[in-house]
């Protein structure tokens, strides 16, 4: 949306973690009347935390998609193996 041309993994992880956190949450992390309205809230806020959403989450889940999810790129895991390893140690 922002209009980098460098994208990499990153990306998925974020299309990942939207995926999740409405699968988890039942909506998804943004809501708007249209597509600018859309993109504008994407680029400008922050999705609420899942935690918020769901209170009853094992212990770190929620922080885990939330990571995903996070606007600043470089605050996101790095890879989707990443993601899917830090996915796991939330099970146990």
């Amino acid at each position: 949306l922002s209009g980098q041309r460098d994208l990499d993994q990153r990306v998925d992880v974020y299309a990942l973690g939207v995926i999740l956190y409405e699968a988890i949450s039942g909506t998804p992390p943004y809501v708007a009347d249209s597509v600018s309205a859309l993109a504008i809230r994407v680029i400008t806020t922050q999705a609420e935390h899942l935690g918020q959403l769901r209170p009853d989450l094992p212990p770190g889940l929620a922080d885990v998609v939330m990571r995903a999810i996070a606007r600043n790129r470089d605050d996101r895991y790095r890879s989707v193996r990443s993601l899917i390893e830090a996915l796991r140690r939330r099970g146990n």
